[in-house]
This record gives structure tokens, C-alpha cells and sequence, in this order.
């Protein structure tokens, strides 16, 4: 790869697929942990953490040091999701003007069907601008 553009491009894309891959894993997990009914906190992150503890052997006090340090990592993971989910967004705007600049007429009029439609199926995996939970997926 003698071109830098299409060495970021590529870099770019098999980043966004690992986060991609991430968030499915993350979603997955969540519903199995869920399925095996566990309370709300059992379900999400908290439990590693008890779990790291119980490993660990932690006193009190460490164990307050630990979530300590695991909600500073959940605030940076959110923070750096929301900078890379704008990135992302970017990215793909700029893609979608390269394409339709490249159509005719009633082509143009076709991508923007098709990019509406696709944006009503992504929708309810998106996550809200504040950083929440994943919206429930609706089961057809």
C-alpha cells in the first residue's frame, strides 16, 4: 500500500468493524447474562467487578478503589464512543456526497430512498447522544 489516503482508509475501516464487532459482543453478552436471571446489576459491567474482587481478594477499601477506577474508564469509553460514533458519521457523509455527486438525476433520487431506508433500520441500534443504553430492538 504505496498510498497513505487508502492506507487510513483501510486502517479506518478494520478499526469501525472492531468497534462494530465490540458492540454486537457487548450486546450479546448483556442478553445471555440477562437470560440467566440476574438482577439489573449482575447483568451490565458491575459484576465484573465483584467478580475481579472475589478473584483478587480485595479489602473494602480496594474494592472502592476498583469501581472507582472502572466508572473513570466507563465515563472515558462513553466520552471516546460518542467522539468516534461523530467521526463515523463524518466519514460516512463524506462518502455518501462522493457517490451522488457521481449519479445522474434519478440515480441520485434512488441512493437517497435507499439511504433513508437504511437509516430507519440502524435507528434502533444507535445509541442517544447522552451516552445511554442501547435502545430494545423490536422483535418482527
Amino acid at each position: 500500500m504505496n498510498n497513505p489516503r487508502r492506507a487510513l482508509t483501510v486502517l479506518v475501516a478494520v478499526f469501525l468493524a472492531g468497534c462494530l464487532v465490540g458492540a454486537g459482543t457487548d450486546h450479546l453478552l448483556g442478553r445471555r447474562f440477562a437470560a440467566r436471571g440476574g438482577d439489573a446489576q449482575r447483568s451490565g459491567r458491575a459484576g465484573g467487578t465483584d467478580r475481579l474482587a472475589a478473584v483478587l481478594q480485595l479489602t473494602p477499601d480496594q474494592q472502592i478503589q476498583l469501581k472507582g477506577v472502572y466508572d473513570e474508564l466507563r465515563r472515558q469509553l462513553d466520552s471516546t464512543r460518542r467522539e468516534m460514533g461523530e467521526k463515523f458519521d463524518t466519514v460516512r457523509a463524506r462518502a455518501n456526497e462522493r457517490i451522488a455527486s457521481m449519479l445522474n438525476p434519478e440515480q441520485r433520487k434512488r441512493f437517497e430512498e435507499y439511504l433513508k431506508e437504511t437509516r430507519s433500520r440502524e435507528e434502533p441500534y444507535r445509541r442517544g447522544g447522552d451516552g445511554g443504553e442501547r435502545r430494545p430492538r423490536s422483535r418482527q
